[in-house]
Formats: structure tokens, C-alpha cells, sequence
């Protein structure tokens, strides 16, 4: 057998393991488009050379004071208050509320209960 024969074979057989891989590779590969939740990103690691910074006690309790010094000023005396509707406004709404839905009856409680409306 000379050299360009036996580098023929080789080829015809590369050419046949190459179909061959690609045959698998198809079979593998889902056809269909991936379905459902995608795969967990994987962790993120900080650029080479830059580790994460950290804080010490004191800082995180310089934080913690000035967080919660906020804290008591957003919800302590400076938030606004939202005032009870008084009640004279309650009754005028209420009020127009009967005139527009019928007659009224009034209970021993004080209560007014809504009746059926005239035609």
C-alpha cells in the first residue's frame, strides 16, 4: 500500500466519524424549544483582583442608629396624621346618600336603615 491510498482511507473514515458525531449531536440536542423555568444562573463572581468589601461592627451600628433615627422621624411625630371625619360631614354624606337611594327609617340605636325606594 503506498501513502496516498492509506491517506485516502483515513479521510473516507474522518469524513465517516465526523457524519457519525454529528448524527449523535443531533439526537442529543432537544429539537423542541426548552420549556418551563430557565436553569440557576450560575454565581457571579467579582472581577479578578476585587474582592467585596465588608463592614465592621462599628459601621454597621453607625448604620443601624442613623437608620432607625430615620425610621422614628418618617413614622413618629412628624408624619402627617390622617384626621377621623368628623361628624357632621359623615351625616351630610350619608345624607345624600338617602336622598338619592329612597326613603329612610330611623332605629332606637340612632342608626339609619335604608328602605325601599318609592316609584
Amino acid at each position: 500500500m503506498d501513502i496516498q491510498s492509506l491517506l485516502s482511507e483515513l479521510k473516507t473514515e474522518r469524513n465517516r466519524m465526523d457524519q457519525a458525531i454529528s448524527a449523535l449531536e443531533v439526537l442529543a440536542s432537544p429539537s423542541a424549544p426548552r420549556r418551563g423555568r430557565p436553569p440557576k444562573a450560575k454565581p457571579s463572581t467579582p472581577a479578578s483582583g476585587k474582592k467585596r468589601r465588608g463592614m465592621n461592627a462599628a459601621a454597621r451600628r453607625r448604620i443601624s442608629e442613623a437608620m432607625k433615627k430615620r425610621w422614628a422621624t418618617w413614622h413618629g411625630k412628624s408624619a402627617p396624621q390622617r384626621k377621623p371625619m368628623s361628624p357632621a360631614r359623615s351625616e351630610a354624606s350619608f345624607g345624600a346618600d338617602e336622598k338619592a337611594l329612597g326613603t329612610t327609617e330611623k332605629v332606637e340605636s340612632g342608626l339609619t336603615i335604608l328602605g325601599p325606594r318609592d316609584a
